[in-house]
C-alpha cells in the first residue's frame, strides 16, 4: 500500500492544479489481487490516457486505486464520505461486483446508523462465542481442526455456534456469495436489493452534492462468462450443473436506469473476448493481467465516448 494506505504509488492527499482525478473504488478486483502494482486496471488505464496525451479540461488524467478487498458499497460510502473526499476526486468511478449482494447485508448487521437512517459506523468485532472462536481460529492450530473436524461430524460448519456474520460473509465464500448469480436460486432477495441500492444512492448522492462525476460499472465472475475461465475453482462456489442467469445484472440496469445513474456494463466485452490468454485465475476468482487489460480497455473506450473530454 502508499502513503494513503491504498493500492499503488504514493499519491499526494492534496490534489494539484493541472490534474484531472478520477477514484477508483471496489474491492478486490478493483484492488487488483493476484496481479502486480502496475497491472490493476486502473494503473493500465492511467498509463493509456496518459500515452495518448488525453486531457480532461486541459488536465492530465490522474486515477486512485481506492479497491479494498471484500469492500461492499455501505464500506466504500463510509470510505469515501469520512476519508477518501478529501482526494478531491473529479470523479468517482465505483465497480459493483458480483459478491456485494451478500456481503452488503452482512456489513449491514454490524451497522451503526445516525438519526436519518444514514449509515455512520461498521463494527465487525465479534462477539460471545463468536469472538472466542475466531480467536481460536487465529491462534489454535490443532485446536481449530478439532473444532472443524468436530462441526463436519455433527454437519456443518456453525453447529458448535455461530460464526461471525461479517467474518463468513468475507472469510468463509462459498454458495452463497454467488447463489443470486443462477438460475437455480428461489431466495427472495427484496431486502437484499433494497440494502445495495440505499448505499449506492448514498454515494451518488454524496457525488451529485459535490459536482463530482459519478459512473458505475458492473462485472461478471468466471462463471459468467464461460466453461474455460475460472476453472475448476468455480467448484467451491457453483454446484455442478448449475447453470447461470443473468436476472440480477437485469435487475441492476433498471436500478440504474431508473435512478439517471450511468453505468458501463462489461459482461458483453468478457463473454465476447475471444484472446489465449485466461481473463480469470484458474483457481483464485479474480482476474489474470489479461482481465485487468479488458476492464481498462472497456473503461478507456467508454470514457472516450462519452464526447469531447473536455465535457467530462
Amino acid at each position: 500500500t502508499n502513503n494513503l494506505g491504498l493500492r499503488g504509488p504514493d499519491t499526494d492527499l492534496e490534489k494539484s492544479e493541472d490534474s484531472y482525478r478520477i477514484l477508483m473504488l471496489g474491492d478486490s478486483f478493483t484492488a487488483g489481487n493476484a496481479v502486480e502494482d502496475d497491472q490493476t486496471f486502473s494503473a493500465l488505464l492511467e498509463a493509456s490516457l496518459r500515452s495518448r496525451d488525453v486531457r480532461v479540461h486541459g488536465k492530465t488524467v490522474e486515477i486512485i486505486n481506492g479497491g479494498v478487498d471484500s469492500y461492499a458499497p455501505i464500506l466504500t460510502y463510509l470510505q469515501l464520505s469520512t476519508d477518501l473526499w478529501r482526494l478531491s476526486p473529479d470523479m468517482v468511478v465505483l465497480n459493483l461486483d458480483q459478491g456485494d449482494l451478500h456481503q452488503e447485508s452482512a456489513y449491514r448487521g454490524g451497522a451503526t446508523y445516525g438519526p436519518e437512517g444514514e449509515p455512520v459506523a461498521v463494527d465487525g468485532r465479534p462477539r460471545g462465542w463468536s469472538a472466542a472462536k475466531e480467536w481460536m481460529e487465529r491462534n489454535l492450530y490443532v485446536t481449530r481442526l478439532v473444532v472443524l473436524y468436530v462441526e463436519s461430524r455433527l454437519g456443518g460448519i456453525g453447529v458448535l455456534g455461530p460464526q461471525p456474520a461479517i467474518a463468513s460473509a468475507v472469510s468463509l465464500k462459498g454458495y452463497a456469495l454467488l447463489a443470486h448469480t443462477l438460475s437455480e436460486d428461489t431466495a427472495d432477495r427484496s431486502e437484499q436489493w433494497r440494502d445495495l441500492f440505499d448505499s449506492l444512492l448514498r454515494i451518488r448522492r454524496f457525488c451529485d452534492d459535490r459536482a463530482i462525476v459519478f459512473l458505475m460499472t458492473v462485472y461478471p465472475w468466471g462463471h459468467q462468462v464461460g466453461e474455460r475461465e475460472w476453472n475448476p475453482g468455480r467448484r467451491m462456489y457453483v454446484p455442478e450443473g448449475a447453470t447461470v442467469s443473468d436476472r440480477s445484472l437485469r435487475q441492476i440496469e433498471r436500478f440504474a436506469q431508473e435512478n439517471g445513474i450511468e453505468l458501463l456494463n462489461v459482461f458483453p466485452a468478457f463473454r465476447a473476448y475471444d484472446g489465449a490468454a485466461l481473463l480469470y485465475h484458474d483457481r483464485d476468482f479474480h482476474w489474470t493481467a489479461a482481465g485487468h487489460a479488458l476492464m481498462a480497455q472497456q473503461l478507456e473506450a467508454y470514457l472516450l465516448a462519452r464526447g469531447d473530454t473536455d465535457e467530462w
